[in-house]
């Protein structure tokens, strides 16, 4: 602003920068008269600003002439006024005529508009800037159409699509956002849907303090993948980590803490289920859940408040519930007829022993050959000896599994689940037992429900442990046998497992249920 100030003064020199500008002025009031409706102004001042210029205008010669002087000498009064509005604004001040540039604005932002009736826009102004209608022959208005209009109008275009492009540009984001939201959403519906159960438990703060001194030194050895977060860590460590991290102390009992468990299905049980193929599949819940701990400490934390019950040979008692197969149902029946005496007869044929490792050993062999696996590799893993030949059980049970896996291939719903595993899993390279491993979760869940609901009959439940649950000690459990318990949980489950089995795969050839027993665990601590 100094510097403008050097370049204009108060002098005769001054005089035709400020008629012409004014004259300019007056040009645009009487532009915007031509195109642009106003509110308020009197006809008498309208008459007079507009007669004032127009003779300004005509005095000083031409809008489009060089002003001559100052810092924009070289320049129009039309380019001053488009480009350079401070230093107009300067001049008219000091020249006391008492028009502003600003009372008129830029062209491209001349007022405040609003939406007419008939579609057109008015524009509002200082009253400063007024109308002159009336008083515009065709001459004048050729000249204002040809010197100002036309890049008043471009300006205007130009602010126009400026604003288009804008408007655009939000729209675009807004649906960009919308999608996003969308997306958002439809993952939570997923999420919402694969959350199936969400449980509230109730652990032993103290429970630690029941450990003995060799589990204090113990350290976590397992590749189990729910696990692998504690290998290394002492019992001890892990616990304090469990505690601190997902445990809530209650302000009302000393000792006492709670853990809130979200349980859903996992990747492929949850496509299994929205693709209509499953009913449900096994639940998992997250690392709040006390199930992720080591056995031991599991025991530990909950033992004190619930009681331990699950299934009993869960996965052949599902496969022979759903199996047509007619070796396959001899060989099940076989195992089933009396579990126990055949793991320790297999034990000690591989082992010589029937210690509790040795029995341990013989369980992982039955599981791995349900799901199609090899004596062969189970032999490699434990060190038996070529020496010793394989038990007879093993090999007709080892024979028979991957028939049944076959037979639960061809079901309708199998061949769907196949293609399905196919296409979005690919790294599971065997669809078929992974088809039979989620049918064979199906039964299992059917089965957890059914325990949930006698669950809720008395005191509720904790922990979901796939087919297990821990129901809650309290005044109503606590009145009824062990014996009287297992019994309602074994006709619940069976009664369910059946039901499910004959309407959804046709299994109607049975006389009678597969029995699917359910059992009491003694408490550790």
């Amino acid at each position: 602003m100094q510097r403008t100030r050097r370049h204009v003064r108060r002098t005769s020199g001054t005089l035709p920068l400020v008629a012409g500008l004014a004259a300019t002025l007056a040009v645009v009031g009487s532009l915007c008269a031509a195109f642009v409706r106003c509110q308020g102004s009197s006809t008498s001042l309208r008459n007079s600003s507009a007669r004032k210029c127009r003779i300004l205008l005509r005095g000083r010669g031409g809008y489009d002439e060089a002003m001559g002087f100052g810092q924009y000498k070289l320049c129009t009064y039309a380019e001053v006024i488009r480009h350079h509005p401070n230093y107009c604004e300067y001049v008219l001040s000091q020249a006391d005529i008492g028009w502003s540039f600003s009372d008129v604005g830029e062209p491209s932002q001349l007022g405040e508009a609003k939406a007419v009736p008939d579609g057109a826009v008015v524009w509002r102004y200082p009253s400063e800037v007024v109308e002159a209608t009336t008083s515009i022959n065709e001459w004048e208005r050729d000249f204002y159409l040809n010197i100002l209009v036309s890049p008043i109008l471009s300006d205007r275009q130009l602010a126009k699509k400026t604003e288009i492009d804008r408007k655009i540009a939000r729209s675009l984001l807004f649906q960009v956002r919308i999608r996003q939201l969308a997306k958002k959403t439809e993952i939570d519906r997923k999420i919402a849907r694969s959350l199936l159960f969400q449980v509230r438990i109730k652990v032993d703060l103290d429970g630690y303090l029941r450990l003995e001194n060799d589990a204090l030194e113990r350290v976590c050895k397992t590749d189990c993948q729910f696990k692998k977060e504690f290998v290394n860590e002492t019992y001890p460590e892990i616990l304090r980590k469990f505690i601190d991290r997902h445990v809530a102390k209650d302000e009302n009992a000393t000792g006492v803490g709670w853990t809130f468990v979200k349980y859903g299905h996992d990747r492929i049980g949850q496509r299994l289920v929205e693709e209509g193929l499953l009913a449900g599949a096994r639940v998992f819940g997250g690392k709040e859940d006390p199930f992720t701990l080591p056995s031991l400490l599991n025991e530990v934390l909950t033992d004190k408040f619930y009681v331990n019950v699950d299934d009993s040979k869960a996965h052949p008692h599902y496969m022979r519930a759903l199996t047509q197969h007619p070796e396959g149902k001899r060989v099940l029946d076989d195992f089933l007829a009396s579990p126990g005496e055949r793991m320790k007869d297999i034990a000690e044929h591989y082992f010589s022993d029937t210690s509790a490792e040795s029995i341990k050993k013989a369980k992982i062999l039955i599981l791995a050959l349900g799901m199609d696996g090899s004596v062969w590799s189970w032999r490699r893993d434990n060190n038996v000896s070529e020496d010793i030949p394989d038990h007879q059980f093993v090999t007709e049970y080892a024979a028979v599994m991957p028939d049944i896996t076959q037979e639960f291939a061809r079901l309708p719903q199998g061949k769907k689940a196949i293609e399905l595993i196919k296409k979005e899993f690919p790294n599971k390279t065997h669809p078929e037992r992974t088809w039979k491993s989620y049918l064979l979760q199906e039964v299992e869940f059917v089965s957890l429900k059914a325990k949930i609901a006698v669950a809720n009959k008395y005191d509720g439940h904790g922990s979901l442990e796939h087919d297990g649950i821990k129901l809650l000690r309290g005044p109503k459990l606590n009145n009824v046998s062990v014996a009287d318990l297992e019994a309602e949980l074994t006709a619940a489950v069976t009664e369910a497992v059946h039901r499910h089995v004959q309407l959804n795969y046709g299994r109607r050839s049975e006389a009678r249920p597969v029995q699917v027993p359910v059992c009491v665990k003694p408490a550790s601590f």
